[in-house]
């Protein structure tokens, strides 16, 4: 298949997806890295990456160079965009660089902005093609939000490491809250709640099943009881271990998180001016990202809110799908991206 030299890329704390110009979504792969520490030199990116955490011996180091959004490594970070790179484009056309729209979170510093610019560049894309995308205004496009117009939009993104809630108007954020607390926060939280009650070791995969098959963001002490085997390590002994888990246990464990994105979304409608807000109360508020499939979340906003929530259509994808709507037509969305020379 041959692909458009003109790219959009979801750069997430969990999963980088790539937009293809005329195709569509061609990449989805774990944004994992693993190198060898003591040369730094990169063994593995993407799935086979992601399947070395926590089974690699003491010389290689495997794990996720973009936390909450934020480049945290810069090595691995260009490793990751080389790979994508090269992946996509497996035979190099001479003098010639690939345009690529990267999607940002909102709250990301200019110097952060001018930081993954400058790591997509070195690593292959196109300087003068190179343009960012705020992802609350990516996920609106995606939602069919008309983002050019003067009227508010709300969009509840959750991530793998990041929650944004955004009004989105006339191309740009309004007003924005963003929250290190995500899906990540919720897997780590069912790790400990399993650790203090069970006094049981699990790992990210084991709590990742829990919460998409037990946990429930609404607490209903009348809902029909589920229940899931949990297999890890006994702290004391070291000795594999099976216990039994509930679906009341794994709402309990997620509450902190569910509690603080909730207090993010009236944050953000505290701060939004009374104008867009009758926009808000009338065309409600959409949820993307992984973390939007948690059940019974969007019950949870409506009752503190008042305000119809509905899903994105496709809400794993819809950053990267709203980007592709940018790249597909640049000039009716050119007021969206980000003005680089503000970065300067």
């Amino acid at each position: 298949m041959l692909l458009s030299r003109s790219l959009a890329i979801d750069l997430g704390s969990s999963n980088t997806r790539v937009y293809s110009r005329g195709t569509g979504i061609v990449l989805n792969e774990p944004s994992a890295v693993a190198i060898q520490t003591r040369t730094r030199e990169v063994i593995a990116v993407g799935n086979e990456a992601k399947e070395m955490i926590g089974r690699t011996p003491n010389e290689v180091s495997s794990g996720y160079p973009i936390r909450h959004g934020t480049v945290t490594d810069l090595l691995t970070t260009k490793a990751m965009f080389r790979y994508f790179l090269k992946h996509l484009f497996p035979r190099a056309i001479p003098f010639s660089r690939p345009r690529l729209l990267i999607c940002i979170p909102y709250s990301l510093t200019d110097t952060e902005r001018r930081v993954l610019v400058d790591v997509a560049v070195q690593a292959g894309f196109s300087d003068s093609g190179t343009h960012l995308l705020e992802q609350p205004v990516a996920a609106a496009l995606a939602s069919e939000m008309d983002v050019l117009s003067p009227a508010g939009n709300m969009v509840v993104d959750i991530g793998g490491g990041l929650t944004e809630v955004a009004i989105v108007s006339m191309g740009g954020v309004v007003t924005s809250r963003s929250i290190p607390i995500a899906g990540d926060t919720m897997n780590e939280e069912i790790e400990r709640f399993v650790q203090r009650e069970f006094n049981l070791m699990i790992g990210e995969h084991t709590s990742e099943q829990i919460k998409i098959r037990l946990a429930n963001a609404y607490f209903d002490p009348h809902m029909e009881e589920e229940k899931m085997e949990i297999k890890g390590r006994d702290r004391e002994t070291g000795l594999p271990r099976i216990v039994e888990m509930t679906n009341f246990q794994a709402a309990m464990a997620i509450r902190e998180s569910v509690d603080a994105i909730v207090a993010a979304v009236l944050s953000t409608l505290e701060h939004t001016p009374p104008e867009l807000s009758a926009d808000i109360v009338e065309n409600g508020m959409v949820m993307s990202g992984g973390g939007s499939l948690l059940r019974g979340l969007d019950r949870v906003l409506y009752e503190k809110t008042n305000i119809r929530v509905k899903l994105a259509s496709d809400p794993m994808n819809a950053v990267a799908n709203g980007a592709g709507i940018v790249l597909e037509d640049m000039k009716k969305y050119h007021s969206t991206l980000v003005p680089l020379r503000n970065l300067l």
